[in-house]
């Protein structure tokens, strides 16, 4: 009976070993495999990642121009003044501030009662001297973004027109020719810009745009 329980005891070790020998070896095998596959899903998850976007550059102008077509009315008693205005100035620098100078033609028209009598007029004139300056209004020495709707640069300026026409009413009808000068406003406000020029003391206001020519590399 004795060597039949140590038989049995002895089996029971045996097992005991080969269960703790194969339970090793699984967990061996677990912790083999893990660490290769960890490391594939580090080198896929590093080679999906997007690389990180550089900062746009920022544009390099060689020219800026000042363009306004537009049209402008006002009506004083029976009278009704209308300009119409295509005006260009360009700055042949880099730097959006400074002196620009262009040309202008405008078409103006004038019509009303005077005394019951319909008088109507149609002129057509052309600049002579164009030219403003604009200066930086916003902190900084540089032009504020294109996009931003913040008054950036402002000026004043000179121009000359020499106008010829005609005049009709009463039955009768003339011509007239004059050459003037006038004081103007200008301002700039992101990509929009803005022309005043007092006439007789009324402020005609036209809108246009502002833009620069990127410098060719």
């Amino acid at each position: 009976m004795a060597r039949t329980s140590d038989s049995r005891l002895l089996k029971r070790i045996v097992v005991l070993l080969l269960l703790v020998l194969i339970a090793g070896t699984v967990a061996g095998c677990s912790d083999e495999t893990a660490d290769p596959g960890s490391e594939d899903e580090a080198a896929t998850q590093e080679q999906t990642a997007e690389p990180a976007e550089e900062p746009a550059e920022e544009p390099v102008y060689s020219s800026w121009q000042f363009y306004i077509n537009d049209d402008d009315s006002f009506t004083q008693g029976p009278m009704t003044y209308t300009i119409a205005l295509n005006f260009t100035a360009t700055n042949p620098t880099a730097n959006p501030t400074g002196d620009y100078s262009g040309t202008a033609t405008a078409s103006t028209t004038t019509s009303g009662q005077v005394n019951g009598v319909q008088l109507d007029a149609q002129a057509i004139a052309q600049s002579g001297n164009l030219q403003f300056t604009l200066v930086d209004t916003a902190a900084g020495d540089t032009l504020a973004p294109l996009t931003e709707s913040t008054v950036a640069l402002s000026g004043t300026g000179t121009i000359t027109m020499a106008a010829s026409g005609s005049v009709s009413g009463g039955g009768g009808s003339g011509s007239f020719s004059n050459t003037s000068s006038q004081q103007i406003r200008v301002s700039v406000e992101g990509s929009v810009a803005r022309l005043t020029v007092p006439i007789n003391g009324h402020d005609y206001n036209f809108t246009g745009t502002f833009s620069g020519t990127e410098a060719s590399e």
